[in-house]
This record gives structure tokens, sequence and C-alpha cells, in this order.
């Protein structure tokens, strides 16, 4: 598998945001959910505010983590990609042959933990799919969806870190001052 470019750079720098804009809209959400409807007491100004919204704020949270997920598979070929192009362009091995370089470590560890994010979150359209309020429209997130938003997000959050390191501390799918080809 070649790494998926557009003219002369990789096209998983430009996808990455989707799924972590949509799956951190969707899991901040589904815990605001729960916090108005659990643990804030009625008489709290934001739950007071936020009340008559919550249907509509289901609804988008829902909708967030399909858009999440269809755009976290885009994402995960690409990155897939440039995973494998980095690791035929330089090895997995420094120079000794026994130490893994640590770029590629990294790369493993945030392949890895989009991987898990993304599977989490299909299981949690799986459990919260059927879960719609026919008087509200809402699609209200189970104690499951919110438990999982809770666990993931920090966990999403600190794997787009990795990526943004191999990006600016590895120069990964960076050409930086290099000339483009010329036709």
């Amino acid at each position: 598998m070649s790494s998926i470019i557009v003219g002369s750079k990789p096209v998983h720098p430009a996808t990455v945001h989707f799924p972590i804009a949509f799956l951190t809209t969707s899991w901040t959400l589904d815990l605001l959910y729960s916090a108005v409807t659990n643990v804030l007491p009625r008489s709290n100004s934001l739950a007071k505010s936020l009340s008559p919204h919550l249907p509509t704020l289901t609804v988008i949270s829902h909708y967030s983590l399909i858009l999440g997920i269809l755009s976290g598979f885009v994402s995960i070929v690409t990155g897939g990609a440039q995973l494998s192009k980095m690791i035929s362009n330089g090895g997995i091995y420094e120079a000794d042959g026994k130490t893994m370089r640590q770029k590629v470590k990294t790369a493993f560890v945030h392949a890895g933990m989009n991987d898990v994010a993304i599977l989490t979150a299909a299981f949690s359209w799986w459990v919260r799919r059927g879960n719609v309020d026919v008087l509200t429209g809402a699609v209200v997130p189970t104690t499951t969806n919110v438990l999982i938003s809770a666990l993931s997000l920090p966990s999403l959050l600190y794997s787009a870190d990795l990526g943004g390191k191999l990006v600016y501390n590895y120069g990964v799918g960076l050409s930086m001052g290099k000339k483009g080809k010329s036709n």
C-alpha cells in the first residue's frame, strides 16, 4: 500500500480533523446531557437554560457520532497508507536493527488508539441507534454511551496530540525545505 497523495502531499493530514471534531462534539454533548439530566440540580442556571434544548443537542450528538465514524474510516485508510510509506522509506528499526524508531512507535500507538476510538464510536452508535424518544425526537444517550464518551474523549484527544507530534516533532507528512517536483 503506497501513501494516498494529492499532488505531492499526503491526504491523511487533511482528513484527520473531521473525526476529531465530530467525535469531540458528540462525546462532549453526551457528557453535557448527562450532567444536566443526572448531576446538576434542576435549579442550576446551566440546567435551566439547557433543558429546553436537550432534545436538539442529543440529535446533534447522534449525527456527529455517525459523521465521526464515517470520516474516521477515511482517516484510518489514509493514515495506514502514510504509515506504510513511512515504514517502507525508513524501516521500523534504528541502525542497530534492534531498537524501534521512536516515530514508528509513536505512529503505532497513534494508529492503534484511533482504531479503538472508531470501533468504540461504532459500538456506541449501535447501542444508541434505537433509543429515540418519539415525543421529542431526541436520540437519548444511554448510560453506556455516556461511559464510552467519558473514557473515549480524553483518549481521542491524546491520540490527536500524538498525531501532532508525528508532524511537528518528527516531520511526518512534511517536505519542509524541499522543492516540489517540476513538470
